[in-house]
């Protein structure tokens, strides 16, 4: 099951059926409120989010007993929560660029830079009614990504009142230990996989200081999840962004595959 973050949807999975797929049962789906999938008329952040998606899990595989998520940036916090409270159906995830767990205080780099804008006092002006945040996909990819494409990525934040989640997420990152729900929330979800979950993680290095990477391999989040996972397979690869399903989509499948074909 592929998971996608924000302010993404499931068509930047497109080009991983190929070296993925074959190994089993794929399903790629819009999260709730992103892409095509519908609006709820009423504010919500990631902990709705995730219940959203263990509905949504429920739903499309009710009977499975080998789960395996494929999860990128937000999609890492659903799927590490559905996994905390599924370890008998969850038997493996990979994931890059992934939020799992906040920041001990916002890092001096470029995401930190675009985190502290977005939540900050002109963050609703800049996300609710200038669309900013949508400037991180073109920003994170190392490409020149076409019109037609960015089109797509684009269609779903039309209107003001559809882009409250994007500015919600934001501000539901933990910093330090606030806000203490998301904070605690996460942290018992990584307390919980830490010794059970076969967990691949994918590491991209940074081309320059201008790359808004999450997750580079000198970043607190990949010493954290080195030093207390014990079913680890760290991996990482060449310099690359934070949406890299664009520029790299085979090299990040292939390695994918191999940990996953483990499992199949």
């Amino acid at each position: 099951i592929f998971t996608h973050g924000s302010p993404s949807r499931a068509h930047i999975w497109r080009y991983f059926t190929k070296d993925i797929c074959h190994l089993g049962h794929c399903i790629m789906a819009d999260n709730v409120g992103f892409g095509d999938s519908d609006k709820p008329p009423v504010r919500y952040g990631v902990i709705d989010m995730c219940q959203y998606f263990t509905a949504y899990v429920d739903a499309v595989a009710p009977n499975a007993e080998k789960i395996i998520f494929v999860a990128h940036d937000w999609g890492a916090m659903m799927t590490f929560d559905y996994a905390a409270k599924h370890k008998d159906k969850v038997i493996a995830l990979t994931m890059f660029e992934g939020f799992a767990v906040g920041w001990p205080e916002v890092p001096n780099s470029i995401d930190g830079q675009y985190y502290s804008l977005v939540a900050g006092a002109e963050g609703e002006r800049l996300v609710i009614e200038e669309n900013f945040w949508l400037n991180l996909i073109q920003l994170g990819s190392n490409r020149p990504l076409p019109q037609e494409l960015l089109d797509i990525y684009y269609a779903p934040w039309q209107t003001e009142d559809s882009r409250w989640p994007i500015r919600q997420f934001h501000l539901d990152i933990p910093i330090g230990t606030h806000p203490a729900h998301s904070y605690n929330w996460m942290e018992s979800n990584f307390a919980a996989l830490r010794h059970s979950l076969e967990l691949q993680i994918l590491v991209f290095q940074k081309v320059d200081e201008n790359t808004p990477l999450t997750f580079p391999p000198d970043s607190v989040h990949a010493a954290r999840f080195k030093s207390a996972f014990s079913k680890l397979d760290y991996v990482v690869l060449g310099a690359g962004n934070h949406f890299s399903q664009e520029d790299y989509p085979t090299l990040l499948a292939q390695t994918m595959a191999k940990h996953i074909e483990k499992f199949a």
